[in-house]
């Protein structure tokens, strides 16, 4: 097993495949939060099959969002799909403690299809 795999394994591994459709401006909640956890993003794999001249952004949904991966995408020649990776290592990039993975777009137009990888982990102390 590599070290992603064991550390999704150790901790609690979370996974999301998504589809954003032409019509969608946001997605919430593609990995939820849980209150005193840190989930953190190993990987992030995006499948572009309708471009658009629009930004698709990955962040969390903290009051100040923390943007952890963004790509704009150019208006290319129809039906060439565009891969885009994202590889945080196997320790992955955290989101803000007790937030979760949203996705939020420039404006409608960009389909794709999402691959999210990571684990979520206890990073404050629950109250008694």
């Amino acid at each position: 097993m590599d070290r992603y795999g064991k550390m999704r394994t150790f901790y609690q591994g979370v996974a999301a495949d998504i589809d954003v459709a032409a019509t969608d401006s946001s997605k919430t909640a593609i990995i939820a939060l849980v209150a005193n956890q840190t989930i953190y993003i190993q990987r992030i794999e995006l499948a572009i099959v309708t471009h658009a001249a629009q930004t698709i952004t990955f962040q969390d949904n903290a009051g100040t969002p923390v943007k952890i991966a963004a790509h704009t995408d150019a208006s290319a020649a129809a039906g060439v799909p565009s891969q885009v990776l994202w590889d945080f290592g196997p320790d992955g990039t955290p989101l803000t403690v007790g937030k979760q993975l949203d996705i939020a777009t420039s404006g409608a137009g960009i389909a794709a299809r999402v691959h999210v990888e990571g684990y979520r982990k206890l990073t404050t102390v629950a109250a008694a």
